[in-house]
């Protein structure tokens, strides 16, 4: 009867040692899963921003380069002047780049429309006529199915 008894009891503390075993090996499983997910985050977002100071370097190496034109080119002073802060030299005519018409010497002496002639699905409002439609056929296919329904009610009760 010893034997059995101490066989029971090995089994118990052998259950035991194992289930100890295994509660610390799923925990640190666990921690070192969210170890592991933390350090990967960490990776991208460390080559997300390697990423952008590599373009905030070359957009800074090209705004260095035109700050410097500016300050020792003359021909990039008056670019800038005439494209951003509309001066214009003396005895120049200033064409407005959003109205304007080409006439050609050709044969036909066709007019070459410019940007302004463009033609807009909707140009400049809110086109009203879509919701109108929208609303107008939703109001047909309910008025559509109840007269089908009620057309049918009518029949069963006669």
């Amino acid at each position: 009867m010893s034997k059995s008894g101490n066989g029971s009891h090995l089994v118990s503390r052998f259950l035991l040692i194992m289930g100890v075993t295994i509660a610390i090996v799923v925990f640190f499983t666990n921690l070192i899963a969210k170890r592991q997910e933390e350090r990967n985050r960490t990776l991208i977002k460390e080559q997300t921003l390697a990423n952008e100071v590599m373009a905030l370097e070359k957009e800074n190496s090209k705004l260095y380069k035109k700050h410097n034109s500016l300050l020792t080119d003359p021909i990039q002073v008056e670019r800038h002047a005439r494209e951003n802060l509309n001066y214009v030299a003396p005895d120049e005519e200033v064409f407005d780049s959003i109205n304007y018409k080409i006439k050609t010497n050709g044969p036909a002496n066709k007019d070459v429309a410019g940007p302004a002639t463009e033609k807009h699905l909707w140009p400049g409002r809110f086109p009203w006529q879509v919701p109108a439609i929208i609303l107008l056929v939703s109001t047909l296919v309910y008025f559509v199915t109840y007269t089908f329904e009620n057309s049918g009610k009518k029949k069963t009760k006669e």
